[in-house]
């Protein structure tokens, strides 16, 4: 584009004609629009921010506000990799982060494994704390386990606080697999690999046409149990319990399913 091309009407030199291609100076209302049109922006913006902040205000000073509302920092134990035979002792701490008292109603486990306080816990006052004491008996657990622990309380928004305990039980015997799903009359096998010191001595069916044997086995060497299902028995759900050595772990329970034998 030349100089002539972006002169105005008014400064085009004498003797030459206007440009057709040269566009007139917007009106003064226009230049105040687009000198001004950021202020608009962050004006919408700020209302929008105001209203949004106003929202939320109104939810944590409101009527919320001063409601119960039971609250815990860390509602996952990991006890790590212990022995079954071990009782593991923990407290789980609750803080009231409401406006009026919280009232723990009831303590409960979704294991027997799990014993919740014996006495009733007292009201937590407004920003108080309260502890929760649990103890957790790992006899008869094997492997990765995570089990529940349940406060209910007057906390309207939340009357069910749910904790959970974890860790892996360190057994001395090694199953494979360790539930069986048996296909009509096939022989399925449980490899049991033991530390040095322990072994399975006897085992068990529980449930009906349920045949398991436990095969000889040299020392040092794994374990098998052959387990299979009985002629002309239907479905049902079994299991094969083997006795062991280890005080700590005497019994092992394993899963056995099997489906309707097709005629």
């Amino acid at each position: 584009m030349t100089d002539v091309d972006r002169t105005s009407p008014a400064q085009a030199p004498a003797g030459l004609p206007a440009s057709p291609l040269i566009t007139p100076a917007p009106p003064a209302a226009r230049r105040s629009f687009f000198r001004h049109w950021r202020w608009f922006v962050l004006g919408a913006c700020a209302s929008v921010c105001a209203l949004s902040m106003g929202s939320n205000l109104w939810y944590w000073l409101g009527p919320r506000a001063w409601q119960p509302r039971v609250t815990c920092a860390k509602p996952v134990f990991d006890f790590g990799e212990r022995r079954p035979d071990e009782t593991i002792e923990h407290a789980f701490v609750l803080a009231n982060t409401g406006g009026e008292s919280v009232e723990i109603r009831d303590v409960l486990s979704s294991c027997g494994c799990i014993t919740p306080p014996k006495t009733s816990l007292p009201a937590v006052a407004p920003g108080g704390r309260v502890e929760v004491p649990i103890a957790v008996t790992l006899r008869g657990l094997r492997g990765r386990v995570q089990k529940q622990v349940l406060v209910r309380s007057n906390d309207p928004r939340r009357p069910t606080l749910v904790l959970t305990v974890t860790g892996t039980v360190r057994s001395n015997f090694r199953v494979e697999p360790e539930r069986v799903a048996l296909e009509s009359s096939e022989v399925r096998q449980i490899r049991v690999t033991s530390e040095p010191g322990h072994r399975i001595r006897a085992i068990r069916s529980g449930g009906e046409g349920l045949v398991s044997e436990l095969r000889a086995a040299a020392p040092g060497e794994p374990q098998v149990i052959e387990v299979r299902a009985a002629a002309g028995t239907g479905a049902a759900q079994g299991r094969v319990e083997l006795e062991t050595t280890d005080d700590a772990e005497p019994r092992i329970v394993i899963p056995v399913s099997r489906p309707t034998e097709r005629k």
